[in-house]
């Protein structure tokens, strides 16, 4: 995928700069055409000044070469684990590989190049040319690489032990790839916390580049905000550059003569100062609309251009070159804080609209120029607060990272300084750290924890980290003395509450400084273990066979939250919950508008336009079945890259919101793009986990699509609180067993729910559960159903499809219900993966999609998120009020890469 999804960062509407004259945007003395002309941007009309002209301000002069206005470009490549190859493909041939071509023909310029390690090794392993290219320019001393953490991970994400050690990694890669010395480095998405400083210190980094936004953040005035800085944290320091928020605004979305001018008025008010331009490679020709505006227009060409012919007042510079001849401007002491936007996402979505609400009430005020001082938003660790998904990826990520740092405390080496690894361990390490790649934990104007091969990415890496760790355990058997291993991690260390084993095997050992119960065994290949894993302050069970790896939560409806199949290191429970976003109200509006043209008779013309600004009007008109069916059963139609491309965006709407910001391509943020006209239809908000074993009573007259929209249920149990009654392992047996319950009113009745899970180490990949309900009226107005979710397969695909008595019954976008069936399957033959569910007696089968409507970078998208299994029986109890159930669910899957 583009990475252009990671770091948004404009907004809708103009900026105010503190550079601009009065603290607004004013016409300057140097701009004579008339403001409508002005609005138009890069389209040209009659007695218009070009849009590559200069034209110097009347008052200015050209400065001498020691006062020059020093320029540093930024350039911030990045492509997160578990995108398309494709997707990938496109990013480098209509981004990095043309930016290349015209700045290698620029030849005075000069840039910082950050690429992420992710996708230095696609580039490495397809597009080596571009490798060298760079290499050559890094020789001539035009290009200056920075470094970073290796795969791209938030810092305030990732222990400290993982922040150096992926730093100082990425590093020695960097300098073995480039030959060359690396001394700054990118953050990514510039989420700070003041001890980075101290951890950047330490992985041997000099100076780094973070937004204006932190630097007003914490009171330095936007005046000088130019050239570099130095903060200190524990005695250690660190050389920050702020980025120019109004530079990322105005390139390449507005004309080249507009931002040469801003450049001028700098330079008139700050001369010989430092001015830093820090954003996505992938904004120039990736992000919709711009490959045309930014190459066939000629853009860049233009810019480029304008930069060498205003050398006798400007010139571009790398950061190392800014940090070799400046002193430091000043000191700071940065807050925690990331760019405006990121941290306006982090806040819940009623904040994030009532803070809308509240700047655009004072836009006219004396205040909004320092509004950016005087808003702030929520820590980028919010985020985890927000998404349950998020913190259930970060825990998980913990406890490997844990058990990874165990195993090389046993070697006596520290994982900071990256050392040589033995092949099992550092393998370990590798997935550990492509399982911290950023993208998947967040979320803002683009996709991110939204698309479900990011999700499943992040636990693919993760399982198969287990698995190298596993292997290194079973051969130290025998050799306990050697390391203190926790055998299944636990996020309780905070919380001094050690995980333990089931009450039947061996007692727990001490924590470990990890924070973890201490085994000197590896994590068991069959069994069951007890902890704190979501860090939520509650136990959760663990249980483990050779082929399934489960989570268990009782106290949240006894779900299932996560269920790996460790053959393909896949997640079946990687699902993603429908909830409110800031941006659906917008949706909300965008669709009634539509309707509203669409009941309004018009001209060919007008009906074009609309076809134009809607490619996917047509096609939504298409779906099978009746009406509501095609509304609801259908798949979205969403690009193949699940939003992460650009290719869907609509040039016609584009340019119509470019012609009305005066820019010369619309900005990601200034238009809202819908990628079909119902996506109001689909905004419905879960009021339980879509996950597995998620137990309900329903109404007599629920149907699929009731359950699928949250209707129609009784008493709660999908949330309710179990008891754990006991978890048992027979070791000679080979059986583990764990007894739930829970109980409540359902109608008139207070009915109970005793749910007994059993797995044996004789068939590994099955899961059996049977489900006893008492205290039932005689003729109970109520059924009882269990629903699981599958995440993540490709809906529409031919090849994935649900199975019964091998009949298909559609793609896993189908609703279907099957009466008077003892099974049903789920078939993924590209991924070798058939999930069996049986049910005792025969019940009917539901299934269903899980669907969010989602912002990406191309517009705003349907995704399926799910699809859902339901088994539903009647309930016919004996003369003590009982009905028993069993439900089993076998994975069959071949071993994956």
């Amino acid at each position: 995928m583009s990475a252009t999804f990671l770091e948004p960062r404009t907004s809708h509407g103009p900026v105010k700069h503190p550079n601009s004259v009065g603290g607004q945007n004013r016409q300057t003395p140097g701009d004579m055409r008339p403001r409508s002309t002005r609005a138009l941007g890069g389209v040209r009309r009659r007695n218009r000044i070009p849009a590559d002209r200069e034209v110097p301000h009347p008052m200015s002069r050209p400065a001498r070469n020691g006062n020059r206005l020093k320029l540093a470009l930024v350039i911030h490549n990045h492509q997160p684990i578990g995108n398309f190859d494709f997707v990938v493909r496109q990013a480098c041939e209509d981004s990095y590989r043309p930016f290349l071509d015209l700045f290698e023909r620029h030849a005075p310029l000069r840039m910082s190049l950050h690429i992420s390690g992710s996708l230095l090794e696609w580039l490495l392993a397809h597009a080596a040319d571009y490798v060298d290219r760079v290499r050559r320019l890094i020789d001539s001393g035009r290009i200056e690489v920075l470094g970073g953490p290796q795969y791209e991970p938030i810092l305030a994400g990732i222990p400290r032990r993982d922040r150096i050690g992926q730093i100082r990694r990425y590093t020695r890669r960097l300098a073995d790839v480039f030959g060359t010395r690396i001394r700054g480095m990118w953050t990514p998405e510039r989420v700070w916390e003041p001890c980075f400083t101290g951890d950047l210190a330490q992985a041997g980094i000099e100076y780094t580049i973070l937004d204006d936004h932190h630097f007003l953040s914490t009171g330095v005035p936007a005046e000088e905000l130019f050239g570099h800085f130095l903060t200190e944290d524990q005695g250690h320091t660190l050389r920050v550059f702020p980025g120019n928020e109004r530079l990322r605004y105005l390139i390449p979305f507005r004309s080249v003569g507009r931002t040469i001018r801003f450049l001028r008025r700098i330079a008139r008010r700050h001369p010989g100062a430092t001015v830093v331009f820090g954003d996505d490679g992938e904004k120039f020709g990736t992000w919709p609309g711009t490959k045309q505006h930014v190459y066939q227009r000629g853009w860049l060409r233009r810019f480029f251009r304008a930069l060498q012919d205003n050398a006798d007042w400007l010139q571009t510079v790398r950061l190392c070159d800014v940090v070799d001849t400046e002193p430091p401007a000043g000191r700071v002491q940065l807050p925690e804080c990331s760019y405006r936007e990121m941290t306006e996402w982090a806040l819940p979505p009623e904040l994030q609209l009532e803070q809308k609400r509240l700047a655009a009430a004072l836009r006219d005020s004396p205040l909004a120029g320092r509004l950016p001082q005087l808003l702030r938003g929520a820590s980028w660790r919010n985020f985890r607060r927000r998404y349950d998904e998020a913190n259930e990826m970060y825990c998980r990520m913990m406890l490997v990272s844990q058990r990874l740092h165990a195993a090389a405390r046993g070697l006596q080496v520290d994982l900071r300084q990256a050392p040589p690894l033995p092949d099992e361990l550092d393998a370990a390490r590798d997935h550990l750290y492509q399982a911290q790649c950023n993208c998947p934990y967040w979320h803002g104007a683009f996709g991110g924890l939204y698309l479900p091969f990011l999700r499943s990415a992040v636990y693919h890496h993760l399982i198969r980290a287990e698995e190298c760790l596993d292997r290194w355990y079973r051969g130290l058997r025998g050799q306990a003395d050697r390391c203190s291993v926790p055998p299944c991690g636990d996020l309780s260390a905070v919380e001094h509450s050690p995980a333990r084993r089931s009450a039947t095997s061996r007692p727990a050992a001490p924590e470990t400084v990890a924070g973890a119960a201490a085994d000197t065994a590896s994590l068991p290949s069959f069994g069951a273990v007890q902890g704190d894993f979501d860090a939520d302050g509650r136990e959760e069970i663990r249980l483990r066979t050779p082929a399934l790896d489960l989570f268990l939560v009782p106290h949240r409806g006894g779900q299932l939250t996560e269920l790996d199949l460790i053959p393909l290191a896949y997640n079946v429970l990687a699902t993603m919950d429908r909830r409110p976003e800031a941006y659906h109200e917008e949706v909300r509006m965008a669709c009634r508008r539509l309707r509203r043209e669409e009941a309004v008779p018009r001209n060919p013309k007008a009906a074009e336009r609309a076809t134009e600004a809607n490619p996917q009007r047509a096609d939504a008109r298409h779906d099978d079945g009746d009406a509501q069916a095609g509304r609801e059963s259908a798949l979205p139609r969403t690009t193949g890259r699940a939003g992460v491309s650009a290719s869907s965006e609509a040039p016609g709407a584009a340019e119509r919101s470019a012609s009305r910001s005066g820019a010369g391509v619309a900005s990601i943020h200034e238009a809202v793009r819908l990628k079909r006209p119902d996506l109001d239809r689909w905004l419905v908000y879960d009021r339980w986990r879509r996950k597995g074993l998620v137990d309900h009573f329903l109404t007599p007259d629920a149907t699929a699509r009731d359950l699928q929209r949250g209707r129609r249920t009784l008493g709660g149990f999908a949330t309710a609180p179990y008891r754990v009654l006991a978890v048992t392992e027979d070791a000679r047996r080979g059986v583990l067993r764990v007894r739930l319950r829970a109980a409540g009113p359902v109608a008139d009745a207070m009915v109970g729910v005793t749910k007994r899970l059993e797995l044996r180490i004789d068939r590994p990949e099955r899961i059996d559960v049977t489900y006893t309900l008492d205290g039932l009226p005689a003729e109970p107005e109520f059924a009882f159903a269990v629903e699981f979710h599958i995440a993540g397969l490709a809906a529409d695909a031919d090849d994935r499809y649900f199975l019964c008595r091998d009949r298909k019954l559609g793609r896993l976008h189908a609703v279907t219900s099957t009466s008077d069936e003892r099974s049903l399957s789920v078939v993924d033959e590209w991924l070798g993966l058939r999930l069996n569910f049986v049910a005792r007696p025969a019940c009917t089968w539901w299934t269903f999609p899980i669907c969010t409507v989602n912002g990406s970078e191309s517009g705003y998208e349907l995704v399926q998120q799910s699809a859902a299994v339901v088994a539903r029986w009647p309930l016919q109890p004996d003369g003590r009020g009982r009905c028993r159930f069993h439900w089993s669910l076998r994975c069959d899957a071949e071993r994956g890469t």
